[in-house]
């Protein structure tokens, strides 16, 4: 269960407006002892009177303790 999770088919229904193949896609990815890390591009529709907010987002999955952290993040690919 945590692989699918973690995976792009497992994002999707998580948020079912994203689109899985935007999951695949990082800026920057590090390996660590516990797993990987991600820094990728967020997108998050909003209301047609909205304009869509994007933003950067570091990803940490520690596949030893199974758990999956995003928190938004400044990174030089996504300036201000």
């Amino acid at each position: 269960l945590y692989r699918l999770m973690t995976s792009p088919e497992g994002f999707q229904l998580i948020d079912p407006l994203s689109d899985p193949a935007d999951f695949a896609k990082y800026k920057q990815r590090f390996r660590w002892a516990r797993g990987r890390l991600e820094v990728a591009e967020a997108h998050a529709p909003l209301p047609a009177l909205f304009s869509p907010r994007e933003f950067c987002v570091l990803n940490a999955f520690d596949d030893g303790r199974r758990t999956f952290v995003s928190k938004s993040v400044q990174h030089a690919s996504m300036p201000g």
